[in-house]
C-alpha cells in the first residue's frame, strides 16, 4: 500500500491548484457538491487505461451532469448505511446515558472518588466504542460502495458474497487506510484552518481523492489475492472504450 502517494499523488497534476479550487467550490454547494466531486474521482480513477496521477483529468464544469451521475449511486449506497449508522449511535447514547445516570445514582449512596471514576471509566469505554463503530462502518461500507462506483448501479452494489470475500481478503487494508484517512484528514484540516479557516474548506478534494486512490489500490490487492472481478459500467469513461482487436 502506497499511503503517502495517495496524499501526494493530487498535487502532481500541472493543474492542481484549479483541482483544488473547484473542489473547494463544491464543497460549498450543499449535498449536490460532494456528490459531484466525489464523481469526478470515480471517473478519474476507474473511467481510463492510464494510471498517471500527472494526467488525472482535470475538473471540468462541463461535465457537471456526469459526474453528478457517477457520484450519485455511492452517495445512495452511504445514504442507506448513514441511517443505519445513526441508530445504532442512538442506541449507544442511550446506554450511556444509562449508565452515568446509575453512576450518578449510585453516588448518593457511596463516595464520590469512586462514582467520579466510574463515570470517566464509562466515558472512556463510550469514546473507543463510538471509534471501533466508525471504523466498523468504514470497515463494512466499503466493498459496497466499491461496487456502486465500478457499477453505477444502485441494486447491483449489494452484493453480499462479493462483500464478504472481499473483506475476507483485504480487511487489515482496509482498516489501516480508515485509521491513515482519519489522521491524515484530521492533519489536513487543522492545516486548512490555519488559512483563515476558510482553506478549510479547499482540503476536501486531497481527501477525497485520497480515499479514492486508497480504495483501487485495495481493489487491487483483492484481485491479486484471488478476489473475483467486477464488470465495470461503460458510464465510468468520458470516451468510448477502442474497437477490439
Amino acid at each position: 500500500m502506497r499511503y503517502l502517494d495517495s496524499l501526494t499523488d493530487f498535487f502532481k497534476s500541472p493543474r492542481w491548484t484549479m483541482n483544488l479550487l473547484f473542489a473547494g467550490v463544491c464543497t460549498l454547494i450543499p449535498v449536490v457538491g460532494p456528490i459531484v466531486l466525489h464523481g469526478w474521482l470515480v471517473g478519474g480513477f476507474w473511467g481510463r487505461n492510464d494510471s498517471d496521477p500527472a494526467t488525472f483529468p482535470d475538473f471540468d464544469f462541463n461535465r457537471f451532469t456526469k459526474y453528478l451521475m457517477r457520484g450519485l449511486w455511492p452517495f445512495l449506497v452511504s445514504l442507506v448505511f448513514g441511517l443505519a449508522l445513526v441508530v445504532v449511535i442512538l442506541v449507544l447514547e442511550g446506554v450511556m446515558m444509562a449508565a452515568l445516570w446509575a453512576v450518578g445514582a449510585g453516588a448518593h449512596h457511596g463516595g464520590h472518588g469512586a462514582s467520579d471514576l466510574l463515570a470517566i471509566l464509562a466515558l472512556l469505554a463510550g469514546f473507543a466504542a463510538y471509534l471501533l463503530l466508525i471504523v466498523g462502518f468504514i470497515l463494512i461500507l466499503k466493498p459496497f460502495l466499491l461496487r456502486a462506483e465500478l457499477t453505477q448501479d444502485f441494486a447491483a452494489a449489494f452484493d453480499f458474497r462479493f462483500a464478504l470475500r472481499f473483506l475476507k481478503l483485504t480487511w487489515v487494508e482496509c482498516v489501516v487506510s480508515a485509521l491513515f484517512v482519519m489522521v491524515a484528514g484530521l492533519a489536513l484540516m487543522a492545516a486548512g484552518m490555519l488559512v483563515f479557516c476558510i482553506g478549510m474548506y479547499f482540503v476536501t478534494g486531497p481527501m477525497y481523492f485520497m480515499m479514492s486512490h486508497l480504495n483501487k489500490q485495495i481493489y487491487q490487492l483483492y484481485l491479486a489475492r484471488g478476489g473475483e472481478p467486477v464488470a465495470f459500467s461503460p458510464a465510468l469513461r468520458d470516451d468510448p472504450p477502442p474497437f477490439p482487436a
